[in-house]
């Protein structure tokens, strides 16, 4: 059977806990600290997108902080748990999460490709 690479098969199989893991533990934090100020939640929920996003690829990341921005802004900003856009704030919340995730993603990546070049 020709069409997607073993290698992209492999790629996808690698993202689907971290993304899962990451999606998860986002919806639980900013649930759990909705009464709480939204930067308290934010920076819980920014963390746990760069630990879930190391063993992700950036892509992956990207997609763990894009949740967790979602979630953020639903259950920490708005308050109801409904997604409501509000402007530049929201613009730059989403941007340092996925740029969060994205950025520990490429680190877990080249820290594996580094460790491979070594073995």
């Amino acid at each position: 059977m020709t069409g997607i690479g073993e290698a992209a098969v492999e790629r996808l199989e690698s993202a689907v806990w971290p993304l899962a893991g990451g999606v998860a533990c986002a919806f639980v934090l900013a649930a759990v600290l909705k009464d709480a100020a939204w930067q308290v939640a934010f920076g819980a929920v920014a963390v746990s997108v760069a630990g879930w996003a190391l063993p992700a690829s950036p892509e992956a990341g990207a997609a763990i902080g894009t949740a967790g921005w979602a979630f953020v802004t639903g259950f920490d900003v708005a308050k109801t748990g409904e997604l409501a856009l509000s402007g530049a704030a929201d613009a730059g919340r989403a941007g340092a999460l996925v740029a969060i995730g994205a950025a520990a993603g490429t680190a877990g990546t080249t820290g594996r490709r580094s460790a491979a070049r070594r073995a």
